[in-house]
């Protein structure tokens, strides 16, 4: 049984924070960072951190430059979380989350919303995190973001899909048989401290 935690980033800031409590639903975290933005192309960029009574922390940026939105999800568990009976696990889980949800039942729907409005959209598993994100034209944010919130409010895993997800899965990982970087990590796996597992940040 998998215990989630997550947190909604677009940019990790290394910085000393102190929180204050608003009526909104969440808690503002002010940003003491002193190093001054120097790069004129982000002399309007606006960023803010908070966390939501849910525990849920998110670092926003507002930029009225950009030409494009974008969101990134990050839930602290990846594959060397797997049960030991069932390797593949949390890679697995990754794919599900994308054939459809209550709101949004056709599998499809989210990926069509997102092509049709000049987006991309991606998920990985790292050892010790999920990751799924999405960028789009910032007329088409709201919707997608809603769509993309629904994976992690109300998924169907729907049994329709397990069986070609698991194929998927076992694909992606006998490509990675022969590749050195995925071998290097799973030596990695293998000696390192189990109790530490999930705590290291990179």
């Amino acid at each position: 049984m998998f215990k989630f935690k997550t947190h909604l980033i677009s940019l990790v800031l290394f910085a000393t924070t102190t929180a204050f409590a608003t009526d909104n639903g969440y808690t503002f975290i002010e940003d003491t960072t002193t190093l001054p933005l120097l790069n004129p192309t982000l002399a309007k960029r606006k960023v803010a951190k908070i966390k939501l009574d849910n525990g849920l922390e998110a670092y926003l940026i507002s930029d009225p430059e950009t030409q494009e939105s974008a969101a990134s999800l990050t839930v602290e568990v990846g594959s060397w979380h797997d049960p030991e009976a069932y390797p593949g696990t949390a890679h697995f889980l990754e794919h599900m989350l994308f054939m459809g949800t209550k709101a949004f039942p056709d599998e499809r729907e989210y990926w069509q919303y997102i092509q049709d409005n000049g987006g991309l959209c991606n998920a990985f598993t790292a050892p010790d995190r999920t990751a799924y994100l999405f960028s789009i034209k910032n007329s088409a944010f709201n919707g997608a973001f809603e769509r993309f919130s629904h994976f992690f409010v109300d998924p169907l895993l729907s049994s329709s899909g397990i069986e070609r997800e698991l194929h998927a899965v076992d694909q992606e990982h006998s490509k990675n048989i022969e590749n050195d970087q995925w071998r290097r990590l799973m030596i990695l796996k293998e000696t390192g401290n189990p109790n530490q597992i999930g705590r290291a940040h990179v």
